[in-house]
């Protein structure tokens, strides 16, 4: 994305960064993933600084569910709600974490997005 093409009808989607997947002590860390944490913030606030809208996405699970290891799954435990691996990454600039009390026009999507609840919510934007 170019800051020239970024303006109040930009929606920019930062999909599940979280400490489990851009932190080296999350469960399911993703090599590299830490070291883009910088460009996404960057993109975060240029989009804000023009109007446009972020989108924030996390991976949110009970801590018992059929898609962990533990109960018969195939993936390790991560992503618990209220855990610190589910928590959006520490990196992440506190002004744009969903929970501070901030001007940010930020939209805040922590579970499945296939409900369609950020599509209406994005369309009510325009």
């Amino acid at each position: 994305m170019t800051a020239e093409r970024v303006d109040s009808a930009t929606a920019l989607v930062v999909v599940d960064m979280q400490n489990d997947f851009g932190h080296p002590d999350g469960s399911l860390f993703v090599e590299g993933g830490d070291a883009i944490v910088g460009a996404i913030n960057d993109e975060i606030e240029r989009t804000t600084l023009r109007g446009g809208t972020v989108v924030l996405t996390q991976d949110w699970h009970p801590a018992s569910t059929s898609h962990f290891i533990e109960d018969g799954g195939v993936w390790p435990t991560h992503c618990v709600a209220g855990t610190w691996g589910a928590a959006l990454g520490d990196d992440t600039g506190p002004a744009f974490s969903p929970s501070s009390n901030t001007t940010v026009p930020a939209l805040w999507a922590p579970s499945d997005l296939s409900d369609r609840a950020c599509g209406s919510r994005l369309s009510q934007r325009r």
